[in-house]
């Protein structure tokens, strides 16, 4: 046993070093037929495999037949759900395919993904969902025919308008840091983040000579969706869990996330394989326009990741706003889970203190499970965001994890 303890120490090291060593930037914004060569009829969703692609949760069900017909496979509801039914839709885990993909939202041939690349050159690229803006929006799990509109400014001007912008790339890390210090913990509140994203990008489209009326439009978008900047961190923290990825006998998770039925995770030594348990439903409180007796759905979206990296969750104390909203659900404990849990303080985030390194060693040991900020999202797939919660991994979800000698 000592010797597998060497060895497992070794590895976790090898595999902190890469991601210390690894520099997020976003490079470019392609379709998902482009960036991930995906053909027709196939959707990407968030978490692991679905138990029964042919009856998804409600969520993601109502996210499906948004896109199919947008994608035009069918032309109306009613269409869309025969097509889901029939089986001919091929549905895929996004995390197993390079990506990542927030809440119900999923991911078709015509949808624009985001490029995080690795400056260092490390760790290969990480594609995520482009935001497309406030509600209504796909990520939310509804039925509302608005997702179509905000899906072709998603496909359409915003795209074209942000392939303008990135000429060169974006510092991902230095955006970050300045939202760090002034109060995002860059899950549930990416206020700041997003705000200094628009600033960086404005010049860019001024000297690109893009249209006023589109760059004040594009603001106008910005300003109403301060959580614009979260597809992009959650491919950045899936690029940083990478370095973990195939490293023998690493006990550091390299992914996380959820699909309204499962919740899971796998380690750097296994990561093609999810460790999985029931998805049960984020805590908190719901929004006054939504009914408190509407049914939340188990936790779904593939942004857990950020959690995973030592974010969000792991970080609420950063962010006044969020402590204030989840301080009634947070365990006792919740300022220690970090020491707890994760291994080692990233040296690009120093000033904020953002550990990382999630072992699932440290988790049996402790006893303490990371804490991810997510949203609540309506189990029928008719009323989408519920409100803004916590969601508590439970220790039997990493009961499976630990390498045997």
């Amino acid at each position: 046993m000592e010797h597998l303890e060497s060895l497992v120490q070794a590895a976790n090291q090898h595999a902190l070093a890469r991601m210390f060593a690894a520099h997020p930037v976003w490079t470019r914004v392609v379709s998902a037929a482009e960036a991930l060569t995906l053909d027709d009829h196939t959707i990407l969703h968030a978490g692991p495999p679905l138990a029964d692609p042919c009856n998804p949760p409600g969520a993601i069900r109502s996210s499906m037949v948004l896109s199919c017909m947008y994608e035009g496979w069918a032309t109306d509801e009613a269409q869309a759900e025969a097509l889901i039914q029939s089986g001919q839709l091929k549905l895929l885990p996004a995390q197993d395919h390079g990506c990542v993909t927030p809440l119900a939202a999923v991911i078709t041939p015509s949808s624009t993904m985001v490029e995080v690349a690795d400056a260092a050159g490390v760790l290969p690229p990480v594609w995520s969902l482009l935001a497309s803006g406030p509600a209504p929006d796909l990520r939310f799990g509804s039925r509302d025919l608005g997702c179509l509109s905000s899906m072709v400014y998603r496909d359409g001007e915003l795209k074209s308008l942000l392939q303008q912008a990135l000429d060169t790339p974006i510092d991902l890390v230095a955006v970050a840091n300045l939202a760090l210090a002034q109060g995002d913990e860059l899950h549930s509140r990416t206020l700041a983040a997003t705000a200094a994203l628009h600033q960086a990008l404005l010049p860019r489209l001024l000297a690109a000579q893009v249209d006023q009326v589109a760059i004040d439009k594009f603001s106008a978008m910005m300003t109403a969706s301060p959580g614009f900047f979260l597809t992009l961190w959650m491919a950045a923290c899936r690029l940083y869990l990478s370095a973990c990825d195939d490293v023998a006998h690493c006990s550091l998770v390299n992914r996380m996330g959820a699909n309204g039925e499962t919740v899971g995770f796998s380690v750097g030594r296994e990561p093609g394989k999810w460790i999985t348990a029931t998805a049960t439903p984020p805590v908190g409180a719901r929004f006054p326009h939504q009914d408190a007796n509407i049914m939340a759905s188990g936790v779904v979206g593939d942004s857990a990741v950020v959690d995973a990296m030592g974010f969000g969750g792991q970080m609420v104390s950063n962010s006044p706003d969020v402590l204030a909203s989840l301080v009634n659900y947070l365990p006792v404990n919740y300022e220690q889970t970090s020491f707890n849990i994760l291994s080692a303080v990233h040296p690009a985030y120093d000033n904020a203190q953002v550990r990382c390194g999630l072992d699932v060693r440290k988790v049996h040991q402790s006893g303490i499970t990371p804490l991810v900020n997510i949203g609540i999202l309506a189990a029928d797939g008719v009323h989408g965001l519920l409100g803004r919660g916590l969601y508590t991994a439970p220790m039997a979800l990493f009961a499976g994890a630990l390498e045997k000698g």
